[in-house]
């Protein structure tokens, strides 16, 4: 036997393997694990994918969104169903089909060491995994860049833009502005980074240039039957539920929630992280003035060999064309946004999120081996985790509270239920519906529908036009006087300033005073208010 110092010691590839594979679990497994009940975003996009074919499109003319994900998503709710693991896990789907690609592109900007650092950053990313878990577009996104980023650098690299090559850049162009409208600022960041690389006549950029800008441009046609309703939406949707965002503020927000945001401090620490390995992915070089990684002659992504081409010319060698890109996409994005007054949500960043994984997993190659290696990926990986783990028991919305809470006294054939704002309708209504109070009547403020869609349609005017105490008149005449009036509502929502307390002064003269059910979550909850109960009408 031999002596406890004389232990004979796991080969280090045999831990590198099974770290590899412990890791590609936990991100598999994570972007299909949350326990939280839709939001009013998932719960409007499940409402909105349920309709028929050709209702969703009049649908998104009252929303505001491009169509591709809607459309993914009915035919995905028809072949599995509607429940909130099924809805969501299309994203799921899609983020797991997104870590094969950005392992080949982190390889294709580095080397095997760079693709298992990208594909470590992505794998457990927060900000991934949240939107691999929300029935949203943004997983959709993610995907689409880095087959976008892949085929564009291969054509770059090599000098050689064949029609494979640029017809694929043209269908995921298409993809990513029907998908999403921040697309629109990375198509027109792409164009400007691929013009400038390719400025100088006669010289072998320009051709592969020109044939690249011309196929982003073909691929935009695919937006041009969507254009009246993207008008339509933006003179009378836009973002009323925020103010618009200075640029540093879309610089904060976005470096923030790229490494899980909310309160927790290892969401502080892991985007500082973020931070120094994008810096020292961008300006590292070795000793010699050459990218300290680098690709082989044929461009495949070998090691130890000098790169064919450096996007931009800058210093920081093969990530200043992703780089260039990020800047020019947020900085569009952002004055756009202030011209047009239109809110920023750290989640329009996603259209960036892979490119700036890219150059962090570069910088994380360029971390020594050995103990080094070992110290910062130690530290990536949990504070990783722990964002991970957080998406997994935290709660988005607190509907599902209000429901279990409502189910307990609810008389389903003399209550209702009123929500203020409106917004706070989809996701009660679909609590309610899972709670099994599907026949229970729901009453949005201010037009009294059933809380299923949100009509984003001129909807300041609409909510600035409201009278509360009439809104209270008319619940009166629809609500069995014997019944009780169970009231979710949160008055901090914009457009909405005095409306809500207002309508529960106004239901408090018809019925008297109401008693208080569930305290306001606060910020426990992304989406939260307070439920209060009121009795039956006095005789």
């Amino acid at each position: 036997m031999a002596a406890p110092g004389n232990r004979p010691r796991a080969p280090r590839s045999t831990v590198g393997v099974l770290a590899v594979v412990a890791i590609g679990v936990v991100g598999v497994v994570a972007r299909f694990v949350t326990r939280s009940p839709l939001w009013l975003d998932e719960a409007l996009s499940a409402n909105i994918a349920g309709l028929g074919l050709g209702s969703i499109p009049e649908a998104l003319r009252h929303d505001g969104h491009p169509p591709l994900y809607y459309f993914l998503l009915h035919w995905w709710m028809n072949l599995f169903g509607e429940g909130d693991a099924e809805v969501r896990s299309l994203s799921g789907v899609l983020a797991v089909a997104a870590l094969p690609l950005a392992w080949l592109v982190g390889r294709r900007v580095g080397g095997r060491r760079v693709a298992w650092a990208t594909s470590l950053l992505l794998a457990l990313s927060p900000f991934a995994v949240r939107y691999a878990t929300e029935t949203r577009m943004y997983a959709l996104v993610i995907l689409l860049v880095l087959a976008g980023h892949l085929l564009v650098r291969r054509a770059v690299e090599e000098r050689d833009a064949p029609l494979p090559v640029l017809a694929g850049v043209a269908v995921v162009t298409g993809a990513l502005v029907l998908s999403h409208y921040w697309a629109l600022f990375l198509a027109a960041a792409v164009v400007g980074v691929l013009a400038w690389w390719g400025r100088r006549p006669r010289t072998e950029r320009r051709p592969v240039a020109v044939r690249l800008v011309l196929a982003v441009a073909v691929g935009g046609l695919a937006f041009v039957p969507w254009l009246p309703s993207f008008l339509e939406q933006a003179a009378h949707t836009g973002t009323p539920w925020a103010a618009p965002a200075r640029p540093t503020v879309v610089l904060n927000e976005t470096i923030r929630d790229f490494a899980g945001g909310g309160v927790r401090a290892e969401a502080g620490l892991l985007s500082v992280a973020l931070v120094v390995l994008v810096l020292l992915g961008l300006l590292t070089r070795d000793d010699h003035g050459a990218p300290a990684v680098e690709h082989d002659a044929a461009g495949a992504g070998g090691e130890g060999a000098e790169s064919s081409i450096h996007l931009l010319a800058r210093p920081a060698g093969s990530v200043t064309g992703e780089a260039a890109v990020v800047t020019l996409t947020l900085a569009i994005g952002a004055a756009v946004g202030l011209v047009t007054a239109s809110a920023f949500a750290s989640r329009y960043a996603s259209v960036v999120f892979p490119l700036v994984l890219v150059i962090g997993g570069r910088g994380l190659a360029l971390v020594p081996r050995g103990r080094p290696a070992l110290v910062v990926g130690a530290l990536v990986v949990g504070l990783s985790l722990v964002g991970i783990a957080g998406n997994v028991v935290d709660d988005r919305s607190q509907a599902a509270d209000f429901a279990g809470a409502i189910a307990g006294g609810a008389d389903v054939e003399r209550d209702a239920v009123v929500v203020c704002p409106d917004q706070l309708g989809p996701a009660t209504r679909r609590a309610l519906d899972e709670a099994g109070l599907a026949d229970l009547a729901l009453h949005a403020y201010p037009t009294l529908d059933d809380g299923r869609f949100v009509d984003w349609y001129d909807y300041a005017a609409r909510n600035d036009a409201a009278d509360p105490t009439a809104v209270a008149a008319e619940l009166a005449a629809r609500v069995d006087g014997a019944g009780q009036l169970w009231v979710v509502s949160n008055p901090a929502y914009r457009t909405f300033v005095g409306d809500c307390e207002r309508l529960i002064d106004a239901l408090t003269a018809l019925r008297g005073p109401p008693s208080l059910v569930l305290q306001d979550g606060g910020s426990r909850f992304f989406e939260h208010a307070t439920l209060v109960r009121f009795g039956s009408a006095p005789p």
